[in-house]
């Protein structure tokens, strides 16, 4: 019984065979051939950006405690955050747009002199709680920064703004630096006496937008009166692309 068992495989084994290199004999035949460039090409690169007004601010605060004991300065410190959060609601913020981004207790020392050799002591502690607030209204900045310091806020690290609709922005980007790449391809031909074919390849290169944050000096927040002034500028949304272009003679 083996042997004709072993006959059987061997038959469809050459068959598989057989048929693996039909196949293979007829791929060249439907297979794609690539893409080959004729004569010469032309490489420009071309610029595009478009100024917007940002539509989203972020401020960033926070409360900073200084003191002996630990656990009653982080006490104090948290009630001094729920104090200004608090303010922040009833002026109009949701919850949800205001985060905790950062938490940090850490100990002071003083330093004896260095021949004595005495260790670091302990002096105090302190406590730093970080806020960060996210808003459409660009206009209520000013108040909400007037508000949290106010309501016991001490420090206020800086402002961005940003874009909810950045793909619109972008493309338009885009279409510019494609406009602004055919420009020089059609004037370096021009001088050159040649003619621009048809293009061999995109290549894009987006830059990201350039949002430049506000930074506020604290230093007499307890002296604020009024709302802090807050000018927003616009953002700047850069996009470049690479194209290569058949030369005509």
């Amino acid at each position: 019984m083996r042997q004709p068992i072993f006959k059987r495989f061997s038959s469809l084994l050459v068959l598989l065979l057989t048929g693996l290199l039909v196949v293979g004999s007829l791929l060249p035949a439907f297979a794609a051939d690539p893409i080959e460039t004729q004569g010469p090409i032309m490489v420009v690169s071309g610029l595009g950006q478009v100024e917007v007004k940002p539509d989203q601010a972020e401020v960033t605060l926070a409360v900073v405690s200084s003191g002996k004991s630990l656990g009653e300065l982080q006490d104090q410190n948290s009630s001094t955050v729920k104090q200004v959060i608090n303010s922040l609601v009833e002026l109009g913020l949701k919850r949800h747009q205001i985060e905790t981004t950062g938490y940090n207790a850490w100990p002071q020392y003083v330093y004896g002199d260095n021949a004595d050799r005495q260790p670091p002591e302990i002096t105090g502690y302190q406590v730093r709680n970080q806020i960060t607030i996210t808003t459409g209204d660009l206009q209520s900045m000013g108040r909400i920064i007037d508000t949290a310091l106010k309501a016991g806020a001490n420090e206020v690290q800086n402002i961005s703004y940003s874009l909810n609709d950045h793909d619109s922005a972008q493309a338009t980007a885009l279409n510019r630096a494609c406009t602004n790449a055919n420009v020089k391809a059609n004037a370096i031909a021009r001088a050159l006496g040649i003619k621009v074919g048809a293009i061999v390849s995109v290549k894009e290169g987006t830059t990201p937008a350039e949002m430049y944050p506000l930074y506020i000096d604290t230093a007499g927040a307890g002296m604020v009166r009024g709302d802090v002034p807050i000018q927003p500028g616009n953002i700047t949304v850069r996009s470049t692309v690479t194209i290569t272009y058949q030369i005509l003679r």
